[in-house]
């Protein structure tokens, strides 16, 4: 791609291109066979692996008539790495499971080239979701494995010592014959990780793969991706976080199905003529680094190619010498009004303790030697952290009732969430919780039925209970045209939102997020942020 065309907009009517013709024969030889690694022989990197022209995608739901994704054309090559970029409901997780090769879609058939060597050919390409559990079947991660690299067509010999091999790449050793439901959210995404790495695939598509991991497994789990590329693997990466992008990386950037732009990932952050970067097109803000460099070239600081992250940063400015300037001040966080619609979800004003004594959760296989004490003040914002399998989302789970206790108390203020192994009613409407993964909380087959579920046990009247559910859907920003669509055709970003919605239209006194910007677009944490401020400030 020339430079000129890296820094223009790809129109939404673009036509269809003449997608490469390159024979199956001359890709079949890119994979050694025997140990099942993936090892590039040498001349292969460039090598066209998919071709996609023009392709459309329609739901599955008859009613729904619009397209998902419309006139997208692209290649993915051997060896690069290529991020698909957008905010919620764009259509990222469409377009990748279709390149993926998962479901049955005959008219995206048609749209797609495949030039991947056996048993590519034939089978979908590896691929871990958005939810790892979707892609998780055996029981342990070593049997998880196991049957992985049996379905790839590996070598009989080499599968068992391939499978242990990627779990010790990912820290999971110590986990390889523990129960899979005892694993935390970013540990089965490790696991789901591991299984695509230990494929054997020439190319790998992750879907917001590190959204729930902590720093430590989120580097870890890139810095495999990234040598897996070194060794001729393409990766294709699916992504809201603009800190993963790397210099010489090719982005893909979507808005409402379509392709708005292509390019290098330098020139996503680096203003066109109009004076707004690339990434703004697709609603999306550059990382840190990419707008302190554009704060200082508007100082007068020629920052060079745009940096992309801290250590390039600090490069580009050790060039320019350390003069004092009076910089601007930042914009706000979040943006006033949002926050001003938000004035009407308020709690009780008198907030009470949330506190856990000795509180042991019900889980089935677990030796019960896990406690929890803490004492969680009310109208303050409490942050849970820790690694990944910390007991985060535990502690979470026990201090909201989703978990019942085998021994110990949880209490709001004086009352107590457990009488014996029924809930307090009252104490449990106070507590608002969103899981991890959105998509356990969903009953009803369609947006506006899952928020009045939500709402059911709060007893409103049929116009408050309307109306507390608008106030909801755009505190949360969600479009009301979505209103009849099934919550699990809504994208990874939009389930987190209405999630949030689900609770929010409650109002209850405590809000429990698991991971609640995991997922979401910068516009999606600036309303979080909205909600947070809000409910904190009216006491909650």
């Amino acid at each position: 791609m020339s430079r000129a065309s890296e820094e223009m907009a790809v129109p939404a009517e673009a036509g269809k291109r003449e997608p490469e013709r390159v024979h199956r024969e001359q890709t079949a030889g890119l994979l050694r066979e025997g140990d099942g690694r993936s090892e590039t022989l040498q001349g292969a990197e460039g090598r066209t692996l998919l071709s996609v022209a023009d392709l459309v995608v329609y739901p599955e739901a008859p009613e729904q008539r619009e397209p998902l994704l419309q006139g997208i054309t692209m290649k993915i090559r051997q060896g690069e790495w290529v991020h698909i970029v957008g905010a919620n409901g764009s259509g990222k997780s469409t377009l990748l499971r279709t390149l993926a090769g998962l479901g049955r879609n005959p008219q995206a058939e048609q749209s797609i080239t495949r030039m991947l060597p056996s048993p590519f050919d034939a089978r979908p390409l590896p691929v871990v979701l958005q939810q790892p559990d979707a892609a998780i079947t055996g029981s342990t991660p070593w049997e998880d494995l196991v049957m992985a690299l049996e379905y790839a067509g590996m070598n009989g010999a080499d599968i068992i010592p391939r499978a242990e091999e990627a779990l010790a790449e990912l820290g999971l050793s110590a986990l390889m014959h523990a129960p899979v439901s005892t694993l935390s959210g970013g540990q089965k995404q490790l696991l789901a990780a591991a299984g695509a790495l230990a494929a054997g695939s020439p190319a790998m598509l992750f879907d917001e793969a590190a959204s729930m991991l902590d720093n430590d497994s989120a580097r870890l789990l890139m810095k495999h991706a990234r040598a897996m590329q070194r060794r001729g693997i393409a990766i294709v990466w699916v992504t809201q976080n603009m800190d993963e992008l790397e210099a010489g990386d090719r982005v893909f950037a979507l808005k409402d199905g379509r392709m708005v732009w292509e390019g290098s990932s330098e020139r996503f952050f680096s203003p066109l003529a109009s004076g707004e970067p690339p990434c703004r097109l697709a609603g999306l803000e550059a990382p840190f680094a990419a707008r302190t460099a554009m704060e200082l070239n508007a100082l007068g600081f020629g920052m060079g190619v745009m940096p992309l992250n801290a250590e390039e940063l600090a490069e580009r400015w050790s060039t320019h010498g350390t003069a004092s300037h009076a910089f601007r001040a930042a914009p706000p966080a979040v943006s006033p009004e949002i926050f001003s619609s938000l004035e009407q979800l308020k709690p009780r004003s008198v907030p009470r303790d949330l506190i856990l004594s000795g509180a042991v959760p019900r889980i089935a296989g677990a030796d019960g030697s896990r406690s929890f004490s803490a004492c969680f003040r009310g109208g303050r914002l409490t942050l849970l952290v820790g690694g990944n399998g910390s007991g985060k989302s535990t502690l979470l789970e026990t201090s909201g009732g989703v978990r019942p206790l085998a021994s110990g108390v949880v209490q709001l203020g004086e009352e107590p969430l457990w009488s014996g192994r029924r809930p307090n009613r009252d104490v449990l409407l106070s507590l608002g919780i969103a899981l991890q993964q959105a998509e356990t909380q969903w009953f009803a087959k369609s947006v506006v039925e899952e928020l009045h579920y939500s709402a059911k046990p709060y007893r409103l009247a049929g116009e408050e209970r309307s109306s507390r559910i608008r106030e909801a859907m755009e505190a949360a920003g969600l479009d009301m045209e979505l209103l009849e669509r099934d919550p699990w055709t809504l994208s990874g970003g939009q389930q987190r939102r209405l999630a949030l919605a689900c609770i929010v239209a409650g109002r209850p006194e405590w809000l429990l997020l698991d991971e609640p910007s995991a997922g979401l677009d910068a516009e999606g944490t600036e309303r979080l942020c909205s909600i947070l401020q809000a409910h904190r400030a009216a006491g909650g």
